[in-house]
């Protein structure tokens, strides 16, 4: 059915002139290195880091296996494969050379954004699997005891084939599982925006973060602490392209454009830095620069940049239900049509 009008649901209007805060006063010390055993000369992206720091999960297109294509895109004018997922191991030594997932999870048709469980086991990745409307992807979860995949949930397919979005970069899973945030829009190279949808509840909707604006926004991840969301703009006076903030929960569990934060030098820079993650002690932090990997020694960082260590070994169970997630969501004869979910058919 296709609305008629244009409607608009909930609107939260951030209207203010407040500074964005940037966190440098005490990153002199920071030390950020490229991971070399895990780089190639193909685009590395969307790096996870378990919380015990012992894997490193990531996409890259640098192919080289009987399923790939590699001349599926190109990338500063240069052929790339279809992108799988990738695995390292942190050892004594250091990080050990990158390892493909293999064919259980990756296919010819792309797979991304790799989320793992507080075991450090893959659970939740994205794929554009050739079937995906009718497996309700892009977002899929494994299985551990069979196997199998199924759909993340199935309004997230009804989002993308609404809007007609095709391009994803960056998704992240609250510590307790039950909020789903992703980086959507049309295409890989235009804006993106920030949505989530609570993936416990099975007549949730998609709904976007107050956190995007009119720029570029990407590559989300929920901090292990539960209380704040690390992701990427360009939108905000940073020190370049894309610059990596914090945004905190407010006291109402509301994320609030006025109170992020600018992690600063030397991790934001002139170039694109995207996708931080980072360990659950705080130490140790991960990023994509320039479609590389880099390590940060985060142990000397301000505070207020890490997640609070006296909500890292909290119960796991932790409620998040009454997180608000702020939305501008329309609904435009033009632009979407609306998708009841149930008539997508499920694995």
């Amino acid at each position: 059915m296709i609305i008629k009008n244009t409607y608009i649901i909930s609107v939260l209007i951030c209207c203010f002139s407040t500074t964005i805060l940037h966190g440098q006063s005490e990153n002199s010390r920071i030390t950020i290195t490229p991971i070399d055993q895990v780089n190639s000369d193909f685009v590395e992206a969307n790096v996870y880091v378990t919380a015990d720091r012992k894997k490193l999960y990531f996409m890259s297109t640098r192919g080289g296996e009987t399923w790939n294509n590699m001349k599926y895109t190109r990338v500063h004018g240069k052929f790339q494969g279809d992108g799988d997922l990738y695995m390292s191991t942190r050892t004594s030594e250091g990080w050990t050379e990158a390892k493909n997932m293999g064919n259980d999870v990756n296919t010819p048709q792309a797979q991304d954004e790799p989320i793992c469980d507080p075991q450090g086991r893959l659970t939740v990745f994205e794929s554009w699997f050739l079937h995906w409307p009718k497996s309700k992807g892009p977002y899929y979860k494994m299985n551990h005891v069979s196997g199998r995949l199924k759909s993340l949930h199935p309004a997230i397919t009804a989002f993308f084939i609404a809007n007609k979005f095709s391009a994803t970069d960056g998704a992240t899973l609250s510590p307790d599982g039950r909020w789903f945030i992703f980086a959507a829009g049309p295409e890989l190279d235009q804006n993106m925006d920030l949505y989530g949808v609570k993936v416990d509840d099975p007549t949730a909707t998609v709904e976007k973060l107050s956190l995007s604006t009119q720029g570029d926004e990407r590559a989300p991840y929920w901090s292990p602490d539960g209380r704040a969301l690390y992701y990427a703009t360009d939108h905000l006076n940073g020190l370049g392209k894309l610059d990596i903030y914090k945004a905190p929960l407010n006291g109402s569990n509301e994320f609030e454009l006025e109170t992020v934060l600018n992690i600063g030098a030397p991790i934001n820079s002139p170039e694109d830095d995207r996708n931080f993650v980072i360990s659950q002690d705080g130490d140790w932090a991960y990023m994509i620069r320039n479609d590389d990997i880099y390590e940060i020694d985060f142990s000397s960082a301000d505070s207020k940049l890490k997640p609070q260590p006296e909500l890292n070994n909290s119960n796991p169970e932790q409620d998040h239900t009454t997180i608000k997630i702020i939305l501008t969501f329309y609904w435009n004869e033009d632009k979407a049509t609306h998708i009841d979910p149930s008539v997508i058919d499920s694995l």
